[in-house]
């Protein structure tokens, strides 16, 4: 369906598979990097004498945390700069906070240059690359996330032997400086970002040039009056934050779940090879990291797939993914076998898979890709705190307790909770536009002569173009709340005259 000329919807595909490969790279350098800290994890308690895991554990966490607490600053320089500008910022931010943790003569300094500098600009860097995604797929959009996303398991599964043999013959600082041109190749792959035209009607306000409402346009040169002076003014003043997102419901539980699972999340990432070598010291326990990696990228294409069916709830396939990697952890104590643990770590990334790959494809069923840059960082954002707290927790409880036992007995109970949390969800997922019609408590009924299946407008604009529209366009969803056949739905929208278009380009999508 087109409007004004214009394709209604992204093009699902053409240079969309060159933005796909971009991400997918984007994604395996900072979880790639992010995922190994298992391997940097011993080598820093070796380089630095009288380092501890509860001050050590608070690199690895920071970095974590910062990657999730920036997330909403990237959503908002996504929506203020696009994504290529944002991405380019990321990208800087990884290579110097990379490069400057070669010269750290302190554990403290790693806080700053590998925690702090670098985890902010990895937030930066993969909030860019998800959002990017919505602007070229629709139909394929879980099988494209969860295929960019894979790009983190490819890394995490081979940068182990990479990483380790850079330890043993140049040392921790120079295998930071050779992990810098990783970060460094962030940058071409942000350049690559180039967005659609749709990005200037969906992220755009009335009087931007592109807008496609030829109403926006007819009395340029009148100044607006003192009244809505005021309003221009205030609707700049709050455009930055994004609160509308907040009034979803469903949103809501789904962080609040998020937050508490994140908590210990990564515990079995972080710990897995310290507790596999204390137990099992003739093994190479690196491979463990290479499991978790390996089956990850297989679960991610797996579950992008399962949830593009048209039946299944991504949600749900994220509550399941808390309960059993929190079920997973707990288990890891008693296994004292290396075949039990490599289990165990294999089904701990499958799993990841349906937690990953799924996050940028709920948060544009819930918004569409107006709100999503926003509603993706936000939810990382809500994640930060726990998952700094977390980790450095779970080394706490190791240094008293001088084994690992209690750490994953410990970093299993928050994913079950956040598991539980997820039941109260609505049963529907609240779109944008249920958003949008909720929001107009005053509907006005059909006229004689308009059913479903017409589409009018029936406006309160004066000649200047002031005032709402309202719109009425007939949405056939495949089947009804009890799975029985189509159920035509009349949808009375009524919004500002500059939010009227991207509404009807949401609909004309559909």
């Amino acid at each position: 369906m087109k409007r004004h000329g214009r394709p209604a919807g992204p093009p699902d595909g053409g240079y969309g598979w060159v933005v796909c490969f971009a991400a997918f790279w984007t994604s395996g350098v900072v979880f790639g990097i992010q995922n190994n800290f298992a391997v940097t994890y011993v080598a820093i308690l070796d380089a630095f004498p009288g380092a501890d895991a509860f001050r050590t554990a608070w690199i690895g966490s920071l970095n974590w945390g910062l990657q999730h607490l920036c997330s909403p600053l990237a959503g908002v320089l996504v929506d203020r700069m696009g994504c290529r500008k944002t991405a380019c910022v990321g990208a800087v931010l990884v290579f110097t906070g990379l490069m400057t943790s070669s010269f750290a003569s302190r554990l403290e300094i790693l806080y700053v240059t590998f925690g702090i500098i670098t985890g902010t600009g990895m937030a930066i860097s993969n909030v860019a690359a998800i959002t990017i995604l919505g602007h070229y797929f629709t139909t394929r959009l879980g099988l494209v996330n969860g295929f960019a996303t894979t790009g983190s398991c490819v890394f995490t599964a081979s940068l182990p032997y990479v990483i380790n043999a850079l330890l043993r013959h140049i040392g921790l600082f120079n295998t930071f400086r050779c992990l810098s041109v990783l970060g460094a190749s962030l940058l071409l792959c942000a350049l690559s970002f180039k967005t659609v035209p749709q990005d200037v009607d969906l992220h755009g306000d009335a009087g931007r040039k592109g807008t496609a409402n030829p109403d926006d346009h007819q009395d340029e040169k009148t100044p607006l009056r003192p009244v809505e002076r005021r309003v221009s003014f205030a609707r700049r003043a709050t455009s930055v934050l994004n609160m509308r997102i907040w009034k979803n419901r469903a949103f809501v539980v789904w962080c609040a779940g998020c937050a508490c699972a994140l908590t210990t999340y990564y515990v079995p990432h972080v710990f897995i090879v310290k507790h596999a070598s204390l137990i099992l010291p003739t093994y190479k326990n690196e491979v463990l990291v290479t499991c978790i990696g390996a089956s990850s990228w297989a679960g991610r294409m797996f579950w992008g797939r399962i949830g593009d069916f048209p039946r299944v709830r991504r949600v749900r396939l994220h509550q399941m993914a808390f309960f059993v990697t929190g079920l997973c952890s707990t288990l890891v104590p008693i296994a004292t076998h290396f075949a039990a643990l490599a289990t165990l770590t294999v089904v701990i990334g499958f799993f990841d898979g349906a937690y990953i790959s799924l996050i940028g494809a709920i948060v544009y069923d819930m918004f569409g890709r107006r709100d999503a840059p926003q509603a993706i960082g936000s939810n990382y954002g809500v994640c930060a705190v726990p998952l700094i707290i977390g980790m450095p927790l779970a080394g706490f409880i190791y240094d008293a307790q001088l084994s690992y036992q209690g750490t994953y007995f410990f970093a299993g109970a928050p994913m079950i909770l956040g598991a539980c949390i997820l039941f109260l969800m609505p049963n529907d997922n609240q779109t944008e536009l249920d958003m949008a019609g909720a929001a107009d408590s005053e509907k006005t009924p059909l006229r004689p002569g308009e059913g479903y299946g017409d589409t009018f407008a029936a406006t309160s604009a004066d000649e200047k173009g002031y005032g709402e529209r309202s719109k009425c366009v007939r949405i056939t969803s495949p089947v009804d709340d009890y799975g029985y056949g189509d159920r035509p739905e009349c949808v009375l929208i009524t919004s500002p005259v500059d939010d009227y278009e991207v509404i009807f380009d949401r609909i004309s999508s559909v």
